[in-house]
């Protein structure tokens, strides 16, 4: 059983799909991977579809007209916008960081279930990409829970330290249902195809007059600060 976290956590465990690790000391994705993912909202009652595209040190998703371009090796999170015509770049540390929101105050109960496909051998750190549990988010307990489910293989005895670091599964169903005061809520991403394809080259174009904003992240990570003042004046 696992803590529960405060809303503004729960929307973030809903679309952090896009999140990146820190700079990496090998390659994350030596291989290209294409994941089309669903992501269920039960706070907004949406069901968003996002493509991931994954080669190198880079993950790329896809989500209608939006963009959101995670390269590990500049620690830069870029965003595009087209609907909108707006685009936005963030480095790792503006957006690392806890503030009391992230860490949850409210005290309930909660529940992880999760399906693995062992067909792709990936790494842990690949594994904490796809779920959102690296830098510059903050692992929380249910991350845990996943990765321990995808790295069930690599405790077998006899595997070599490399092939245990590559022994992880893909999570391709992550459902996560939290309680209090006697209601539940449950999250659910669903992986519904793997391929290799890799990114269609317009979508990585940030259009010429499209107009330079503050990141989402960014903004979140501010008002978030801004939360947190009076209750550290108490």
């Amino acid at each position: 059983m696992l803590k529960f976290l405060s809303r503004a956590a729960l929307v973030a465990l809903g679309v952090c799909a896009w999140t990146a690790g820190a700079a990496p000391a090998r390659v994350l994705f030596p291989t290209s991977l294409h994941l089309t993912r669903e992501i269920s909202d039960p706070l907004s009652d949406a069901v968003m579809t996002v493509d991931e595209y994954c080669s190198g040190n880079r993950m790329v998703s896809v989500t209608g007209d939006r963009t959101v371009i995670v390269d590990y090796e500049k620690q830069e999170i870029t965003e595009i916008d087209r609907r909108a015509g707006t685009y936005s770049v963030a480095r790792f540390a503006e957006i690392a960081g806890q503030s009391s929101n992230d860490r949850g105050k409210i005290s309930a109960q909660g529940k992880v279930n999760v399906e693995i496909d062992r067909s792709l051998a990936l790494s842990r750190e690949a594994v904490e990409v796809l779920i959102g549990a690296a830098y510059p988010n903050t692992a929380r307990s249910e991350h845990e829970a996943v990765l321990q489910a995808a790295g069930a293989q690599s405790e077998q005895r006899g595997m070599s330290a490399n092939e245990a670091r590559t022994a992880y599964g893909l999570p391709v169903v992550q459902t996560f249902t939290y309680g209090d005061s006697g209601s539940e809520i449950t999250f659910r991403s669903t992986i519904t195809r793997v391929g290799n394809e890799t990114v269609p080259a317009d979508a990585l174009i940030i259009p010429p007059a499209a107009k330079r904003v503050e990141s989402p992240a960014v903004g979140l990570r501010r008002q978030l600060r801004e939360l947190d003042r009076p209750a550290s004046r108490k």
